[in-house]
């Protein structure tokens, strides 16, 4: 030892005569260092005509190595790039703890850039508080770690593969964060990561495990009752309990009715029936579960349904049964509308058919002349003189009917005429009746009966003698000058069809 340090000592003294004229580029960076891996620092020069570079390190008595040359050549050796740029980088090799230490490149004992070196015994240390169980939306921390120093990388947590946070130049880098159910199984990982480490040991500086995150939290409850439609007291209801969706299952579960606990089991699912339901058993039922969690808490969970017993069942309602049925009225209903309109717009139009006038054919009489020209007589006026002495004929002495010439009628005769009628006031027919009093003529040859049959008159007698011909014209009265002739007359006006009457 002492004589290498001699031969140091002695080759270092001719270096110290020359004068330097070079300078340093780029000098070495803190490297890290992985026990039982090489390490290297760079440095980087210009021109360097007579001035050898060495590489020494603070706790060192003597060089390392000068120029190309290593004094150490078992653990220390010299990467030489040559070019405009000449390059001498330190590589170490097998590092181990005791390699940590500052490392000077210097250039004729006045030009030094220094570095630290940082030896590694394993990779970083990742954690989660205040455990790897965290309850849903609880928050927990993660933290990643490094053994010793302030090495000059970063720390990285990564999610499934994905960086979410780093942080430079630190030993200790933690990571906060609040969990949901949906983060149950996470995996995190936190990795050391400096382009001065050897190559190949990214998975070195890597947490050794990674943290896989558990959240736990209540499970739901789900409720159901059989029969599903209305229940009927004398019924058997069975009540389903179900637990699902939470982690870790439930601790216990139960029902109650009423708020009172009727039946509590160690199982994630209740099936309980109530034979022969009666009145009373109405009222509301829960299912309840109850969750425990890995710090001894517990959560519950509930589920309730309200149950009506009915005296009798319901009858089902069947809404297309009921449209149906209210759609096959309204048609009826329609239809029997538009029926009615038609038979009342038939009658009204058959009312103005029959009340419009009708012309009475020539020859055809009503038989009921009679009767409406007694009863309208006395509301009619006086007719005119002219058309009274057109219609009169007269029966002369049985022998037929003659028309009577000029006004020969005497007046007293006139006077107890009936007056002939106008038309009707109201609008009615336009059938006009004469004033006399209308008598049929039999046609079995009898006379007609008249008013003066009962009178004893001569002229009666006279006028019971004649007989009307059957051809249906106007007898004519022959003239034997008797004064009974000039007293009586006669108005002939049609009837019916097929008979044959005389008007007296």
């Amino acid at each position: 030892m002492v004589d290498k340090r001699l031969n140091g000592i002695w080759l270092y003294i001719p270096v110290l005569s020359a004068i330097s004229a070079a300078s340093i580029v780029e000098g070495p960076a803190d490297t890290l260092g992985i026990v039982g891996y090489n390490a290297q620092l760079n440095c980087t020069v210009g021109d360097t005509t007579g001035d050898p570079v060495m590489w020494d390190c603070l706790e060192c008595t003597t060089p390392l190595t000068v120029g190309e040359a290593s004094i150490y050549p078992d653990k220390y050796d010299v990467i030489f790039v040559d070019g405009p740029l000449k390059s001498y980088h330190l590589r170490v090799f097998n590092t181990t703890t005791d390699e940590e230490d500052t490392y000077h490149c210097t250039i004729a004992m006045s030009n030094k850039a220094s570095a630290n070196l940082t030896i590694l015994t394993s990779g970083p240390s990742c954690v989660v508080t205040p455990s790897m169980f965290v309850i849903e939306d609880n928050e927990a921390t993660l933290t990643c770690a490094v053994e010793k120093g302030v090495p000059p990388g970063e720390l990285v947590w990564y999610r499934e593969g994905l960086a979410v946070s780093k942080e430079d130049t630190s030993t200790r880098h933690e990571l906060k964060l609040v969990f949901t159910r949906e983060d149950n199984g996470t995996s995190f990982t936190c990795t050391l990561e400096d382009e001065t480490l050897p190559p190949q040991t990214e998975d070195l500086m890597t947490c050794a495990d990674d943290v896989v995150i558990i959240v736990q939290y209540k499970c739901a409850v789900a409720m159901t009752l059989e029969p599903v439609n209305s229940i009927v007291e004398g019924d058997d209801v069975t009540i389903h309990c179900l637990s699902h969706d939470g982690y870790p299952d439930p601790y216990t579960m139960g029902l109650t009715f009423n708020n009172e606990t009727i039946i509590e089991v160690n199982d994630t699912e209740i099936n309980y029936t109530i034979e022969n339901i009666s009145l009373n058993q109405s009222g509301t039922y829960e299912c309840f579960a109850v969750t425990r969690f890995y710090d001894d808490s517990e959560q519950h969970s509930t589920a309730q349904h309200d149950i009506i017993v009915n005296l009798y069942a319901d009858v089902p309602v069947n809404l297309g049964l009921i449209l149906g049925v209210v759609a096959a009225v309204i048609s009826v209903t329609l239809v029997s509308l538009l029926i009615v309109y038609l038979v009342l717009m038939k009658k009204k139009h058959g009312s103005k058919v029959k009340d419009s006038p009708k012309e009475i054919p020539q020859g055809i009489t009503d038989e009921l002349h009679h009767d409406d020209a007694t009863e309208n007589a006395q509301n009619e006026t006086q007719v005119t003189s002219k058309e009274s002495d057109a219609a009169e004929v007269e029966w002369n002495g049985g022998q037929g009917l003659t028309k009577l010439d000029g006004d020969t009628e005497p007046e007293a005769a006139r006077q107890q005429r009936p007056k002939r009628r106008k038309k009707r006031k109201r609008g009615g027919s336009n059938r006009a009746y004469d004033s006399a009093k209308t008598i049929p003529v039999p046609l079995d040859g009898s006379v007609p009966q008249t008013e003066d049959d009962h009178d004893g008159s001569e002229h009666a007698q006279d006028v019971k003698n004649a007989s009307p011909p059957l051809d249906g014209s106007i007898p004519h009265a022959e003239d034997d000058g008797s004064e009974h002739a000039q007293d009586v007359s006669f108005t002939i006006r049609p009837f019916k069809e097929n008979s044959l009457f005389a008007v007296l």
